[in-house]
Parts: structure tokens; sequence; C-alpha cells
């Protein structure tokens, strides 16, 4: 998605209309889950009904792909909070779903394919709302996956810690000019050695492959030989994706910086090359990706 001076408007237009003197001391309490793409247009979602409703907005990214705390990568935004509310006083307050009250910090929750939703483990309650609807609760919980393009919106808000920008920029700065690959060959496969010979001829630079398997970065060094830039070497996750891996906490900090890293390095070059897993999709990340490349403004705001 490129973010045109329509969509800023649109954007600016939203919070005009449902502009509110006062605040009602309702929430949004967001939980996003799944990758990186996933986590970032949930918030988006939960971030324009805030807008609407007059509520403020939380997001809690412990139980995302990310596995912590957003507030440890991103510097503080006006338009929600890091972290979970529950200790803000909102104890004894009205929940929805229902059933979350006395829970809201106890409830487990689980993947109901029927639902095609998270729900409650305990009462099969899916974890969301009716973002068409209005509600008088205290508290909203909206705990579900999701990808889609609008998680670009999210990205135009944030803005890197500066420690975390420095590391990145230095990188990307110290490559030049190369070309960018993608490819997720974890829970989704993709035939990388069919697609590394139709790219064969094309690249003609240095190139970096950004992939979440550790085979095919070891076959990646193989195949480019002298060609290929390795940003940073994977943990070898046995072919599970890097968001449904149980990292340490140390670890699990790396390996999001190394995600971030990958999804600017792919975004800031010259030419980015994505292709369709064998499930016949493109993987979230490498559309994140995509639609960073349509907006350098965005790049600029995350390392700047």
């Amino acid at each position: 998605m490129k973010l045109t001076l329509k969509k800023q408007i649109n954007e600016i237009a939203l919070r005009i209309i449902y502009w509110h003197p006062y605040y009602t001391g309702k929430i949004i309490f967001c939980r996003p889950r799944g990758g990186l793409n996933d986590m970032l247009c949930q918030i988006d979602k939960c971030r324009i009904y805030a807008i609407k409703s007059n509520r403020k907005l939380w997001v809690d990214t412990s139980r995302s792909g990310f596995h912590d705390c957003l507030s440890n990568y991103f510097e503080p935004i006006r338009d929600f909070y890091f972290g979970s509310p529950i200790n803000n006083n909102y104890a004894d307050n009205s929940y929805f779903p229902k059933f979350l009250t006395h829970k809201i910090d106890s409830y487990e929750s689980e993947f109901d394919r029927s639902f095609r939703k998270f729900v409650d483990k305990e009462t099969r309650t899916p974890l969301t709302f009716n973002f068409k609807s209005y509600y008088s609760e205290k508290i909203l919980l909206h705990e579900q996956c999701g990808g889609g393009f609008d998680s670009i919106r999210t990205l135009d808000l944030l803005q890197l810690k500066q420690d975390i920008r420095r590391k990145i920029k230095y990188i990307i700065e110290n490559l030049g000019e190369y070309d960018s690959i993608h490819i997720r060959n974890t829970d989704l496969k993709t035939d990388y050695k069919y697609f590394f010979n139709k790219l064969r001829n094309k690249i003609k630079r240095r190139v970096v492959i950004c992939t979440d398997d550790f085979n095919c970065q070891q076959y990646a060094r193989d195949f480019w030989g002298d060609k290929l830039t390795v940003v940073h070497s994977l943990i070898d996750t046995k072919g599970k994706p890097l968001h449904l891996t149980n990292f340490k906490k140390t670890d699990r900090y790396r390996v999001n910086i190394e995600t971030l890293t990958d999804l600017l390095v792919l975004a800031s070059a010259k030419n980015f090359y994505k292709c369709q897993t064998n499930q016949g999709r493109v993987s979230g990340f490498a559309e994140l990706a995509e639609s960073l490349r349509s907006n350098p403004r965005v790049i600029k705001r995350l390392l700047n």
C-alpha cells in the first residue's frame, strides 16, 4: 500500500470528524497475534476503532510473534500505549467479551479452526468484538491474527529506538547498492532453488537474502557465492517459524531486531524480489517490505 496524499487527508478527516473534547475513560486492549505483518494490521484495526469510539488504545504484543513489548524497540507515540492497562485501575470495570470479568489477566487463548479465530480455552468465546457496533463496557479486548496491507499505517506512526536505528542504518549504508530477495520456507514452503535459478542472470550486483529458514540461508551461500552478503546468521529452528519458536528472552530480543533489520534491508534495496509460496500466496512479511518500499518517507521516519 502506498500512503498517498489522499489517504493522509482521509486520516486527518477521520480525526476531525470523531474529535471529542473529553475522554470517556474507556479503552481497547489489543493483543495482536501472528507475525509482524499480522501484528501491525491488527493494531491499525484497533487504532481506527479507538479514534471513532473515543477510547484509548493499549497494545500488548507479548502474545504476538514478537513475544515482547514494543517499548523495547520503538519510541513512545501519542496514538497508543505499549503494554497492558490491567494495573492501571481498570480491574473492577466492565469487560467485553463478558467472560473476562475477574480473569482478564488469567484467561488462556488458543486458535479455533472452526471459528478461524482465537478463543478463550475454557468458554470457547471468540476474543474480539464487533468493530461496527457501540459498546458501553469500559474495556474491549481484541486478541486475533490476520494480515493485509494496512500494516504500513502502523509503521508510519513508529520510530525505532536510537540504538536500534543506528545499528540498522549502519548496516544499510555499508551494503552500498544491492538487490534483495525474500524467502519464506518454514510454515509456508517455497521452491527457493527454482526461484534462485530464475534470478541468476537478473542479479548482477551484491545480493542479500532475507529468510526464516536456516537451510535456505546455507544453500544461498553456495549458490550466490561472492555475490551474497549475509546480514546475520540464522538460528536453526528445524523448520519452525521464528514467531512460533520459544527463544530465551535475550535470543528473542536479538531475533526481533534481526527481523526489523531484514524488513528495512529488503525495503531499501535497489531491486526487491519476492515469490509466491507453494501454498499460492505471498508472505505477509514480503508484502510489508513491498509497502515499505513504496513509502520511502516511512523508512526515513523509522531510521531518523
